[in-house]
C-alpha cells in the first residue's frame, strides 16, 4: 500500500471503547481549527461499520452537520443499533465533541 493510502487509513482509524461507543480525532485543513466534513462522515460510516458483520454492506448514508466541529478535541461516535433484521441492518451513528 503507497504511503497516502497509509495516511488515509490513519486519519480514519477509530479505537472502541466500550459498547458502540468509538474515538477518533479530528483532521481540518493546513490552516483550519475545523474538523472537515468528509472526515466525520468517513469515521461515522467506519464506526457504523465496525457494529455489523462485513456481509452486510453499507447501502445508504444520510448526513446532517448541526455545528462546526474543533480539531482541539477528540471525537467521541456513538452507534444506535435501530434494526438487525434477515436482509439489511440500520445504524445511527452519532457525533460528540466538546462545545
Amino acid at each position: 500500500m503507497n504511503n497516502s493510502a497509509t495516511e488515509l487509513l490513519n486519519l480514519l482509524e477509530l479505537e472502541p471503547k466500550g459498547a458502540d461507543n468509538f474515538h477518533g480525532t479530528g483532521a481540518g485543513g493546513e490552516t483550519s481549527t475545523r474538523i472537515f466534513g468528509g472526515h466525520v462522515i468517513a469515521q461515522s460510516l467506519m464506526a457504523a461499520c465496525m457494529t455489523v458483520t462485513q456481509d452486510r454492506p453499507c447501502h445508504s448514508l444520510h448526513a446532517y452537520f448541526l455545528r462546526p466541529g474543533s480539531t482541539s478535541s477528540p471525537v467521541e461516535y456513538q452507534v444506535e443499533r435501530s434494526r438487525d433484521g434477515r436482509g439489511f441492518s440500520n445504524r445511527r451513528a452519532k457525533r460528540q465533541a466538546d462545545p
